[in-house]
């Protein structure tokens, strides 16, 4: 059986335990970050918005908001140490399983202000959980654990080609994406472009750059499956992001999906020990 499992995951993207050790610590340094630089919006939220367990299934489902209840800098506290702690060990299961249900626990107290990269920060943050080979469960485990963290590191490569796929096909059916008029209105919002650039054009270089990110979001999704093209995906992906990051000040998203290019590295494939 052990055989036949080690021969299934030959099907599917192996990882080396450097990169699986990055992708999830980068993760935790980016809750990190999110955490400190967050910290006044949770404690004002805390005051005008308290959370409530509506049910006795939310008592269990988010338990670790029964200590945010008693301090928010408290919460925060113990999650930035499991944090950091993680940061230092060696990537495993439980620290995993925890850090997970803090930041589930908290998203759900930040509700109100919640964005698309909370929602998929926590999905890679479950996905994560699947990816440690360590500790092992018995002697016989290790082919069955290699081969879900395989499963896992393919089904996260998937999603991030879908976030992609689904937000270029949304542009694509949008005739102010089509026509260059949302990258003109984006750039003529004051409290979203970065005041620090300045940026005039005509009508047709905004359309050709808003069909330049419609068709580097769907492009993206299928060419960085091939090996030959994926590095220069990789870079060109990481400077649109550096690119949003700087010019419209929105630092989340941007660096989340710069870190989830890790699950995509080009390397030779090697034994998870």
């Amino acid at each position: 059986m052990i055989l036949a499992i080690r021969n299934l995951e030959s099907l599917f993207p192996g990882h080396s335990n450097f990169w699986i050790s990055f992708f999830c610590k980068s993760l935790y340094g980016f809750l990190i970050l999110k955490i400190l630089t967050s910290w006044s919006t949770l404690l004002d939220i805390a005051i005008y918005v308290p959370y409530t367990f509506p049910s006795a299934y939310a008592h269990l489902l988010y338990a670790p908001l029964h200590i945010l209840q008693l301090s928010v800098a408290c919460y925060l506290f113990c999650f930035l140490g499991v944090l950091l702690i993680s940061l230092f060990i060696r990537t495993n299961y439980i620290s995993a399983v925890l850090i997970f249900w803090f930041s589930v626990s908290l998203s759900r107290f930040m509700f109100p202000v919640l964005n698309g990269s909370d929602l998929v920060l926590n999905l890679y943050l479950l996905l994560s959980i699947a990816l440690p080979t360590w500790p092992l469960f018995n002697s016989g485990s290790k082919g069955y654990q290699e081969a879900i963290s395989s499963v896992a590191i393919l089904f996260a490569r998937i999603t991030l080609c879908l976030i992609y796929f689904l937000s270029g096909y949304d542009k694509l059916i949008n005739t102010d994406w089509r026509s260059g008029a949302a990258i003109h209105s984006i750039i003529n919002l004051d409290y979203f472009f970065n005041p620090s650039f300045s940026f005039s054009g005509s009508t047709t270089l905004f359309m050709l750059i808003g069909w330049g990110v419609i068709i580097f979001e769907l492009s993206f999704s299928f060419l960085v499956w091939f090996k030959q093209l994926r590095v220069l995906l990789l870079v060109a992906g990481t400077l649109f992001h550096l690119g949003i990051i700087l010019l419209l000040g929105l630092p989340d998203f941007g660096l989340l999906m710069i870190i989830c290019y890790s699950i995509f590295m080009p390397i030779k494939k090697e034994s998870l020990r």
